[in-house]
């Protein structure tokens, strides 16, 4: 069962320091802008390392930013324990190409054991590159 709680007053530096200390996050470079509330803002440096054969950002790569979003967008809106995604669906819209990224994530549904979210990734001029929709579970931990 998902608990409901106040988050702690330094909840959110709490959440943006995991993600700093996160190896995957050191290899890609990305940074956690907001996290409160049931939402998320997720933004990663264009790099070309990140391209497909297209020229493109891969798709991976997207998926990628959209779950971070999603992910810490339930977290916050779960204060009392951990959360780890358990169902995930993206729609990729458009290439992104040479941009930097932003996904932004969204509380559609806190429940009783499972937090829904929405994930929006954008590029440039905030144009939509991807929609997706995840689904997180809590954990038996708490995040300190």
């Amino acid at each position: 069962m998902m608990k409901k709680t106040t988050a702690p007053k330094n909840f959110e530096n709490l959440l943006k320091a995991r993600l700093r200390n996160a190896p995957i996050s050191d290899f890609l470079g990305h940074r956690l802008i907001v996290c409160k509330d049931g939402r998320a803002e997720v933004r990663l440096p264009y790099r070309a390392e990140f391209q497909q054969s297209y020229g493109v950002v891969h798709g991976g790569i997207v998926a990628t930013v959209a779950d971070t979003a999603g992910f810490f967008a339930a977290a916050s809106a779960s204060p009392a324990q951990m959360v780890t995604t358990v169902e995930f669906k993206i729609n990729l819209l458009s290439g992104a190409r040479e941009e930097n990224l932003t996904g932004v994530g969204k509380v559609i549904r806190n429940g009783r054991q499972l937090v829904v979210c929405e994930m929006i990734v954008y590029g440039r001029r905030r144009r939509k590159i991807a929609l997706a929709s995840g689904t997180y579970a809590g954990l038996d931990q708490s995040w300190t």
